[in-house]
């Protein structure tokens, strides 16, 4: 049909060569390229690089995805919404920095593939009961819909094919999963257990299985991070390098977390200033991905410990130090700050895993 049509053309205009315009269709969640141009699909707008012109970009075919909105406050400024984040981190100085790295990770998933990285990071975040972990976890992490009540996390009694099946509908980012307490049937423990290993196997893995339980599902290499709660440690071996642990030693503080609630949507603001940051500086950030890469792994080639867990570590480590870079960029800290804090998290990580 296209061949009939450029003939006609050809009758029509004479011999002129005949082009059709590329149009990209974008209908997924999270980043995307146009031709070789990185966007972000943010539910309800397509968020582009600073340096490319509106009347300059090329032909796009956006679907936004129902009921999914990245909210933003307009009279937020970028620095307030730092501020705000800064703020939600410092309320759990155990677990705050891994949160919000993992998220960061899974938001940049394509700049982390283009530099040879492909992220598979789980995280499973555990305390004594009342200390806000989970809300603290969900809060911290949603990125859409913000305008709306809190977004509670499944249950970790949900089936491994129903999660399955919540794993296909996050795409770049993070789905927290609630919660691993210790039951009175040794039974309902055991298939809670189950479930977190089998989920966070195979985001570690990269791997769907054709059938779970006698039920098809699609096959998709999985493009999300999952981040467990529960009151107990859990994880040996493979395991916990799949899983890593962060223990939350202290409650967080219910009011000044009530205070950060009252603020939605000064979180969703703040992602959508970075992500757009991100896709601006997408190549360069891939720069860096290799280089830190590169100087990572010649640190920890002969230290003995399991390589999944040392490819784990870089993603963290990696994901706040991107973190520290946006904000050092922007001026919102100094470099000697910036050295500092990237240093702290280093430790901690260092500690985390000494546990494992």
């Amino acid at each position: 049909v296209k061949s009939h049509i450029d003939n006609v053309i050809r009758l029509q205009y004479g011999n002129k060569s005949v082009t059709s315009e590329t149009v990209t269709c974008i209908k997924q969640i999270g980043g995307n390229f146009v031709e070789k141009i990185p966007v972000f699909h943010a539910g309800n707008e397509l968020i582009w690089p600073d340096n490319v012109e509106e009347n300059h970009r090329p032909k796009v075919d956006f679907k936004p995805v129902p009921n999914m909105k990245l909210a933003i406050n307009p009279d937020c400024s970028e620095k307030d919404a730092d501020s705000a984040m800064a703020r939600i981190v410092a309320l759990s100085p155990d677990a705050g920095q891994a949160i919000l790295s993992l998220n960061l990770v899974c938001i940049q998933w394509n700049a982390f593939v283009k530099a040879g990285i492909t992220p598979r990071c789980n995280m499973y975040l555990y305390g004594p009961t009342g200390a806000k972990k989970t809300t603290y976890a969900a809060f911290t992490t949603q990125i859409y819909n913000r305008h709306n009540p809190l977004e509670y996390p499944n249950r970790l009694n949900t089936s491994i094919p129903a999660v399955l099946k919540l794993i296909e509908g996050v795409r770049h980012g993070v789905l927290v999963l609630d919660d691993l307490y210790p039951a009175d049937s040794a039974e309902i423990r055991r298939k809670q257990e189950k479930t977190l290993l089998e989920i966070t196997r195979i985001i570690a893995d990269g791997t769907e299985p054709a059938r779970v339980n006698g039920r098809e599902i699609k096959k998709r290499s999985p493009c999300c991070g999952i981040l467990g709660t529960g009151e107990y440690y859990i994880g040996e071996g493979s395991d916990a390098a799949r899983l890593f642990p962060v223990e939350i030693k202290a409650p967080i503080n219910t009011n000044e977390l009530t205070a950060c609630q009252n603020e939605p949507l000064m979180l969703s603001t703040y992602y959508w200033y970075y992500i757009k940051w991100y896709v601006s500086k997408f190549y360069e950030i891939v720069d860096l991905l290799k280089t830190w890469k590169t100087t990572y792994w010649a640190q920890v080639e002969n230290i003995a410990g399991h390589d999944r867990l040392k490819e784990t570590q870089f993603c963290f480590m990696a994901g706040y130090r991107l973190y520290l870079t946006y904000r050092k960029e922007k001026g919102f800290i100094t470099i000697d700050e910036s050295i500092k804090l990237d240093s702290l998290f280093r430790s901690q990580l260092n500690t985390i895993i000494e546990k494992q």
